[in-house]
């Protein structure tokens, strides 16, 4: 028995393989694909932290701190007792329009050119009457109070002294011989005209009359 069975393992180790089995241990003994290598290169990328990238794909730069603001200096208080700038608005000044206004006035032009130069036709004319001071609004309320007056008295001689002009308008002196129609009687008057400028324009006039 024991020999019939050396003989079986004898004929068994002495056959040749079949070309499939070595065919199969040819394949076993093949090298191992390299793909250890690009698994650990795998694992590698998704372990290493992403850069922050922009809308383009650039590396966003590092955010720096916010700058502290600077303390803002405490505000000089205004001096309450310093002047403060005046202005009389655009256009010609105080003084160009007081000059335009008594050339006009020597010249013996009518009050309606003067107006129509020099005055604003929303103009303000003041008057000191014996029942209290009064305003006329407009032009065409300073005509009629003009027209008014001169139904009364005649001029027979007028003076015009200026202008005396300042920051905001000027003044002119007048001295007028008039009568009164009515009585026929005869008197020297004295007054000043104090007039506003805005813009180039008289828009402001008051009478003051000397005692």
């Amino acid at each position: 028995m024991a020999t019939r069975v050396a003989k079986k393992k004898t004929r068994s180790a002495a056959k040749p393989a079949s070309p499939r089995a070595a065919a199969k241990r040819t394949t076993a003994v093949k090298a191992p694909k390299k793909t250890a290598g690009k698994t650990a290169k795998k694992f590698a990328a998704k372990a290493a932290p992403r850069k922050a990238t922009g809308a383009k794909g650039s590396a966003r730069p590092a955010k720096k701190p916010a700058a502290k603001p600077a303390a803002k200096k405490p505000a000089k208080k205004a001096d309450p007792t310093a002047p403060r700038p005046v202005s009389s608005g655009k256009g010609p000044t105080p003084t160009e329009v007081g000059a335009g206004v008594v050339e006009m006035l020597k010249a013996g032009k009518p009050e309606s050119e003067i107006w129509a130069k020099w005055f604003s036709p929303k103009l303000v004319s003041i008057e000191n009457m014996p029942t209290g001071g009064l305003a006329w609004h407009g032009i065409k309320a300073v005509r009629a109070k003009g027209e008014a007056w001169m139904q009364e008295h005649a001029v027979h001689g007028v003076e015009v002294e200026g202008p005396y002009a300042g920051a905001t308008g000027f003044a002119v002196r007048y001295t007028m011989n008039i009568e009164h129609k009515p009585t026929g009687n005869t008197q020297s008057m004295t007054e000043v005209g104090v007039y506003t400028v805005r813009n180039g324009k008289v828009v402001l006039e008051e009478f003051m009359y000397g005692r």
